[in-house]
């Protein structure tokens, strides 16, 4: 293959890949905003046994040396600070979810062009299309199953990996690495 013909190829870049927002999709892309780089169910696993290893030597040690009443205070806060991760790691991808059910079934699909990004959202009653510039999202989170193309914060396309072929993945990740640099994180997990 010539220059002329790889210069030809990558100026009708044409790449359809399909949104996904069902439970596990949106529990995925709560984890990975809220853990960033660390692997969630890891991180989650070590701060829990932290936790219960501390309520545990604070307990041993009133049961040494006596109750104590300041002893409760390590016990209440160590408990709080459990209780806290728990609802972060399990209930908030459920509430985030149910919010997102309410949206019916819409499906998303994005199309990477030359030089814009175009959005087709649709369902049985109605089709829209957006056009987005190179220049509009804030980061691209990529992990095992999903690519999350964040439009900003806290708002992401949800991508998922399984639809895409390996040549059409494998150029992705170029056009990501090459259009969004520090923007494009791959997360090992």
């Amino acid at each position: 293959m010539n220059d002329k013909s790889i210069t030809a190829e990558r100026r009708s870049m044409n790449i359809t890949v399909n949104c996904i927002y069902d439970k596990k999709a949106i529990t995925a892309f709560v984890r990975s905003g809220l853990y960033k780089k660390s692997d969630p169910r890891k991180r989650f696993i070590t701060f829990i046994a932290i936790a219960l290893f501390c309520i545990m030597c604070v307990a041993i040690t009133v049961a040494v040396g006596g109750f104590d009443s300041k002893a409760l205070i390590p016990i209440a806060l160590f408990a709080l600070i459990l209780l806290l991760q728990l609802y972060i790691y399990l209930i908030l991808p459920r509430i985030i979810f149910n919010a997102r059910k309410n949206l019916g079934n819409v499906r998303q699909t994005l199309t990477f062009a030359d030089d814009e990004i175009i959005s087709l959202s649709f369902s049985d009653e109605f089709e829209s299309t957006e056009k987005i510039s190179y220049n509009t999202p804030v980061s691209i989170r990529e992990t095992k199953n999903y690519v999350f193309f964040y439009i900003t914060k806290q708002s992401a396309y949800i991508i998922d990996k399984s639809g895409i072929s390996d040549t059409d993945l494998t150029e992705l990740h170029k056009l990501f690495a090459l259009r969004f640099g520090e923007k494009y994180t791959i997360l090992n997990y």
